[in-house]
Order: C-alpha cells, then sequence, then structure tokens
C-alpha cells in the first residue's frame, strides 16, 4: 500500500513538474543532462565548423593555398614549418585539403540525405495512407531496387552520366531513400486510423489536407532519427567513386 502511495505522489509530482514545459523545453532539460550526447554534438559542430569556415582558416590562420605545389616541401612530416599536419608528394599542405574535403563531403552528404528523406517521406506516405494498387506498387518498387546491388548500380550510373557532385548529390539521394519509406508507410498505417484522422475525414477534409497536416507531422520522427544515424552513409558510398 504504501508503494502503491509513493508511486502516485512520484507520478503527481512528475506530472507537476512537466505540466508548465513544452516537449521541446523536456528534450532540451534531459539533452544538458546527456554528457555523452552533448559531446557528441560538440565534436560534430566542430567539424561542421571547420568544413565551413575552410577557406578562412587555410588563408588566414594557416597561409597556404590548399591547390598550391611545392617540389621543394614535399613530404613534409607533421609539425614542419608552416605545415601543421605536412606535405603529400606534390608538397601541398595537407590539413587545408582536409578542410576543403570536408566541405565537399559534408556538403554532399547533407544535400544527398535530405534528398533521400524527401522521396521516402512522399513514397511512404502515398503507400501507407492510400493502401492497395498503390502501396503494392511502391513497395515492389522498393523490393526491386533493395535487391539490386549498391556498387553496380553506381558503376551503371557513373558510366551513363557525367561524373561530378551534382550526379554524385542526386545517385545517393534515389539509393537512400528505400528504408524511409518503409519506416513512414508503417507510422502512416497505424496513423491513419486515429481519431483525429477520422474526424478530418469525417468533416470532409481532403486526403491531401490530412496527409499534410495529420500525417506527416506526426510520421517525421522516424525519417529523422534515421537521417541522423545514416547521415555518414552518403560518405562512405560518395568514398569509394
Amino acid at each position: 500500500m504504501t508503494t502503491t502511495a509513493n508511486v502516485m505522489q512520484l507520478g503527481a509530482a512528475t506530472t507537476a513538474d512537466q505540466g508548465g514545459r513544452s516537449l521541446f523545453q523536456l528534450a532540451i532539460t534531459r539533452l544538458r543532462s546527456d554528457r555523452l550526447t552533448l559531446g557528441a554534438m560538440g565534436v560534430i559542430a566542430v567539424m561542421v565548423l571547420l568544413a565551413i569556415f575552410a577557406p578562412i582558416i587555410s588563408t588566414q590562420f594557416l597561409k597556404v593555398d590548399y591547390a598550391r605545389t611545392s617540389l621543394s616541401e614535399t613530404f613534409l612530416a607533421p609539425g614542419s614549418a608552416g605545415h601543421v599536419l605536412g606535405t603529400d608528394d606534390l608538397g601541398r599542405d595537407h590539413l587545408a585539403r582536409l578542410l576543403y574535403a570536408a566541405q565537399v563531403s559534408l556538403g554532399i552528404a547533407f544535400v544527398a540525405a535530405m534528398l533521400s528523406i524527401s522521396i521516402g517521406i512522399l513514397f511512404g506516405i502515398l503507400a501507407g495512407y492510400y493502401g492497395g494498387i498503390i502501396d503494392d506498387a511502391i513497395m515492389w518498387l522498393i523490393a526491386t531496387l533493395n535487391s539490386i546491388p549498391t556498387l553496380f548500380l553506381l558503376l551503371i550510373i557513373a558510366a551513363v552520366f557525367s561524373p561530378g557532385p551534382a550526379t554524385l548529390v542526386i545517385v545517393l539521394g534515389f539509393l537512400g531513400w528505400l528504408s524511409i519509406a518503409r519506416l513512414v508507410r508503417g507510422e502512416t498505417i497505424a496513423l491513419r486510423s486515429r481519431e483525429y484522422v477520422m474526424s478530418a475525414r469525417s468533416i470532409g477534409a481532403s486526403n491531401l489536407h490530412i496527409m499534410l497536416r495529420h500525417i506527416l507531422p506526426n510520421a517525421l520522427n522516424c525519417p529523422i532519427i534515421t537521417l541522423a544515424a545514416d547521415i555518414g552513409d552518403p560518405d562512405l558510398t560518395e568514398g569509394r567513386r
């Protein structure tokens, strides 16, 4: 009896503590107490900032041009004068080139991830909401694309289209939406039978209105988590090209 009372008091205290705060405020509060997550976010933020400000860092602080070659400064060891990480076989500064490479890789990964999540959400909502032949066709397309090795598709596309960052972004974006579409489809199937969706349908709301206002906001959790976990995949695939 005492245990039950304690649990009820604890639940009431927790509810009272959370009652005046939004979900965003609760998430920020929990994030502040998670040092591991804060540390990981700090490392990622530093990497992104270094990539964004690569031109300023290389010219103003390192005082080097990432593309400049010097045959008299080839294979310098890390810590050499003016070259923190040394130089390569053409005398180019390693650190400056790493900063510019991070800029390109992170840019490709981010844009490709945004493209894949947009396509995945579109096809996932359509398949989950309408069902029937639309669902069957989309799931057949996903199963077919999943059965083809990614590297094989990349080789075919690279042979057909001219190489370049834009082509790579399109290819990676169109190859990364499959798992996201399956997750969004499952969420949409669960959401379309909820009371608020049924109420919107009963008052004459259009399918587009329901999908955009009621299904989409509540189905974004899984794609966002997947995006955060898999945003490095485009970088790994891009490195094989």
